[in-house]
């Protein structure tokens, strides 16, 4: 599969675990810490504006090849939340889980920015 197709992928993906954010709050604050409640119910609706925006903001971007930024604040989004969640004190084994993975999906993230930029400068050179 393509860079760019991985990207509007991705950012497509993004978009619909938002939406179930916003959709079922509840659901997703437990998968994320065991127990919601009103403050993690909307922070969890809070999130998923977020992925959201940061979905449909990849795919369209990456729609028009200049995904790369995109895939990069993406990235970030993801390596800050599995700081977080691996670094806190008091949070559930499931948190460190989700935190783990979601920093690994950071990681690869930046991988595919870069190449995702080297080779939309490519393009850019070439026509």
């Amino acid at each position: 599969m393509d860079l760019r197709r991985q990207a509007i992928l991705l950012g497509r993906a993004r978009f619909v675990v938002g939406l179930s954010m916003l959709a079922t709050p509840r659901r997703s604050a437990t998968v994320w810490s065991g127990a919601p409640s009103a403050g993690s119910t909307l922070w969890t609706r809070m999130t998923g504006v977020r992925e959201v925006a940061v979905g449909a903001g990849t795919s369209i971007a990456a729609g028009e090849g200049t995904g790369a930024g995109w895939i990069s604040m993406a990235a970030l989004v993801d390596l800050g939340d599995g700081a977080l969640a691996l670094c806190s004190r008091g949070v559930p084994l499931r948190t460190r889980v989700f935190g783990l993975a979601a920093a690994g999906l950071g990681v690869a993230q930046l991988q595919l920015a870069r190449r995702l930029a080297e080779a939309e400068r490519g393009e850019a050179v070439t026509g």
